[in-house]
């Protein structure tokens, strides 16, 4: 299990990165939604958090505001994802087949490793 570290309020908190549901960007914050429901606010640019995640298989950016842990997806069409936690985030327009080519890529990779 792949861990790392988040910075919320005057804590510092280990989370495990397959715990990550999506992150969303709104204005100088990020916001990190767990799979246990809380949420985490970090004050850094989504492109600093896209770097840190970027190395873990699954994780997409949807738009400018969304980073997606493709684990967390339970279905996708092409107006919007919707997560295990029950979030919908709508697509951005042209933002569907790029993204339906990750998620099938993600999960036939996973579906290859098995033995």
């Amino acid at each position: 299990m792949k861990y790392m570290l988040l910075k919320d309020a005057r804590k510092i908190r280990r989370v495990a990165v397959q715990d990550i549901v999506c992150c969303e960007a709104q204005k100088k914050q990020q916001y990190v939604y767990m799979a246990d429901g809380t949420r985490l606010i970090q004050h850094e640019t989504m492109t600093r958090l896209y770097e840190k995640l970027s190395g873990c298989p699954g994780f997409v950016k949807v738009g400018a505001a969304w980073l997606v842990n493709l684990e967390h997806v339970e279905s996708l069409s092409a107006r919007e994802i919707e997560l295990d936690s029950g979030r919908k985030i709508y697509l951005p327009r042209g933002a569907y087949q790029a993204l339906r080519e990750q998620y099938f890529d993600y999960y036939c990779e996973e579906w290859r490793n098995l033995p």
